[in-house]
């Protein structure tokens, strides 16, 4: 008799964990995070798979645009210091943005007008994170050989950018479906503005590839002459003062001068197009 009660007392202790194990858990969260400067004022090199692969010998390479906007074409071998040795860095905890995204996020514009073409029945959960670093270093800029790079002749005026930095991201999303509050089943699950989602979907991953191009041209012309012999050169002060901001930057005056970057620092921002990662 007391094996019987104890076998029945261990089936309904096993029901009712089942019964518990098939509801899913909504807890709130906010949704439609502004994506952060970082991720925003990078230029982004769009044909990524032509650069992701191997990237310390893409370093140095002289490219140009492509005719696709923010695609880039090589057009010169890569230039490099002597004796130098690229390292790629591999990033750890290098998460640059974590939301959930609805169809709300693409008034925002800019880099989450993708959210358009979410329905109202869904969202996205997308995630940034930065996976791999090659850079040269300010302070290793082969100078010499960007100028014999710019003294090539150049009739057609072409944009001639060496790539002094490159960094991978990894760009990871889930789609979510709306279901009734009370449902049961698996999966992950969040509720926001009293609606419920889940998602029973895998992962989809795309890359996206950043770069700190110089455009050797205006390099040149922001650089007259080689630096004098032992004084820090002058890419080293690539940051400097606003000329509106010199009156009011003196030691007491407490007020720190805007930085900008030269003009030969060539930036291009891009929203990158993600729609072909969300599930219909």
């Amino acid at each position: 008799m007391i094996a019987r009660r104890i076998a029945i007392a261990a089936a309904l202790t096993s029901a009712a964990l089942l019964v518990g194990c098939s509801g899913l858990k909504f807890r709130n969260e906010a949704v439609n995070d502004d994506l952060p400067n970082d991720w925003t004022h990078r230029t982004f090199m769009l044909n990524s798979a032509d650069l992701r692969f191997h990237m310390k010998e893409n370093l140095g390479l002289l490219v140009t645009e492509g005719q696709a906007p923010g695609t880039y074409q090589v057009f010169g071998k890569p230039v490099l210091p002597d004796a130098f040795d690229a390292r790629e860095e591999i990033i750890k905890d290098g998460e640059v943005y974590s939301s959930k995204i609805t169809s709300q996020a693409s008034i925002k514009g800019g880099y989450l007008t993708f959210a358009a073409s979410l329905s109202a029945s869904q969202a996205v959960d997308y995630r940034i994170l930065d996976v791999g670093r090659v850079d040269v270093s300010w302070t290793q800029l082969p100078d010499a050989k960007i100028r014999a790079a710019a003294s090539v002749a150049n009739p057609k005026n072409v944009k001639r950018l060496w790539i002094q930095s490159l960094i991978l991201s990894k760009v990871v999303s889930q789609t979510y479906s709306e279901l009734s509050c009370d449902a049961t089943g698996s999966g992950p699950a969040f509720k926001t503005d009293g609606k419920c989602f889940n998602s029973t979907t895998a992962d989809k991953h795309d890359y996206a590839v950043a770069a700190v191009l110089v455009d050797i041209d205006k390099y040149i012309q922001d650089n007259p002459g080689p630096a004098p012999a032992g004084a820090a050169h002058s890419t080293v002060s690539m940051l400097r003062s606003s000329p509106e901001d010199t009156s009011a930057s003196g030691p007491n005056s407490g007020v720190k001068p805007k930085l900008q970057k030269p003009a030969f620092i060539y930036v291009q921002q891009r929203p990158m197009d993600i729609s072909g990662l969300v599930r219909k």
